[in-house]
């Protein structure tokens, strides 16, 4: 397709920087993609306008309405920015809030395809600082953080993601590939960091799992035919130390192997509110906690529920279930589930043994 002028000059000044590939091998990713241009930006942007316009720029008040930093970029200097733009403009397939911001003001954005592979990377923590920051944007984590999450400690949260035409299978391999490399890194400087502490988790799935729904507020016979209850789940806490570990009868390295989220709007983000303050969807949010699913609030002002699972059929049985019932009777308007791939928790040393990050709990069919 033809690519916005704008885009092409960027790609082609950034050529200069230390580290970036050939412009012309940036351009050829681009070709195959689903652009849309923004108007009136202007053609003769450069990389120093880019950086000036990403320091003062303020997320508007519909966009990430439960964010609390307004100026995502106002604190990175110009060697960071200036990475950040080469990630935007070199990886077709990247995702992300300052990705999307970058792609914006250079004038255009990627659509993303209808049929996809996503590889990702998530990062919990309890505590940063400035050089930590910088150290995982530099491997291209981005800022992803909650307005409520689980454990209520971690309140630092970054991702690394991709988005991937599964037609092109050497990039699913090559960016996985990156993904874990990425993680890996982004593991030593937590483990080396003398005060955060977390954990770093890798994920894979596609559009096949990632079901999307217009909103139908819940009614009474609906609830009638959820499909579990407190019953449903055994609910494991994680060992967090050998004697944990021997205590709880579960391996210390046990983790999640899938995850399963669920998502409903909000007041702030669905006009007819109302609808989502009826009992029914209450009763709806009260079965999922009984069950061993917990809530998250997402800065864009979503609910979401989630469980972790320890077998990987049993979390395609749940999900199978839940999308089930989402078609029948509405509530959600989304269902996912995400194949976790690895996933690292910090190391600790308490009165001579070693103490691993908390992480939330599994589920187990009974």
């Amino acid at each position: 397709m033809n690519l916005s002028p704008v885009f092409t000059k960027l790609v082609n000044n950034l050529e200069a920087l230390p580290g970036f590939p050939n412009s012309k091998q940036i351009l050829l990713r681009w070709t195959d993609e689903s652009l849309e241009l923004v108007d009136e930006i202007s053609e003769s942007l450069t990389l120093n306008q880019l950086y000036n316009e990403l320091k003062a720029y303020v997320l508007p008040p519909n966009k990430l309405p439960l964010c609390l930093t307004r100026k995502p970029f106002a604190n990175l200097d110009f060697e960071l920015i200036n990475i950040l733009i080469k990630y935007t403009l070199e990886y077709p397939e990247k995702v992300g809030r300052l990705t999307d911001i970058i792609r914006a003001l250079a004038g255009f954005k990627r659509v993303k395809p209808a049929k996809f592979i996503i590889v990702e990377a998530h990062i919990d923590l309890t505590i940063v600082d400035e050089n930590l920051i910088n150290a995982l944007l530099r491997l291209g984590f981005e800022f992803d953080n909650f307005a409520k999450i689980q454990p209520e400690k971690y309140k630092y949260h970054f991702t690394l993601e991709y988005c991937i035409n599964p037609e092109r299978s050497h990039r699913a391999r090559a960016l996985f590939e990156l993904t874990t490399e990425r993680s890996e890194e982004a593991a030593t400087l937590i483990q080396n960091h003398p005060h955060a502490d977390g954990y770093v988790e890798t994920e894979v799935y596609s559009h096949k799992d990632d079901k999307r729904y217009r909103f139908r507020p819940m009614t009474k016979e609906g609830l009638q035919h959820f499909p579990f209850n407190s019953e449903s789940f055994r609910i494991s806490e994680l060992p967090l130390s050998v004697s944990d570990a021997q205590h709880k009868g579960l391996p210390l390295d046990i983790h999640r192997v899938a995850d399963i989220h669920v998502k409903l709007p909000s007041h702030l983000n669905y006009e007819s509110f109302k609808e989502l303050e009826s009992k029914e969807m209450d009763l709806l949010k009260d079965k999922l906690k009984s069950c061993g699913f917990y809530e998250i609030m997402s800065e864009s002002a979503n609910y979401i529920y989630t469980a972790h699972f320890y077998n990987t059929l049993e979390s395609k049985d749940v999900f199978t279930k839940l999308v089930q019932f989402t078609e029948n009777w509405g509530g959600f308007t989304g269902v996912s589930r995400e194949i976790c791939t690895k996933m690292w928790r910090k190391q600790s040393v308490e009165e001579n043994q070693i103490i691993l990050a908390e992480a939330p709990p599994l589920l187990s069919v009974k």
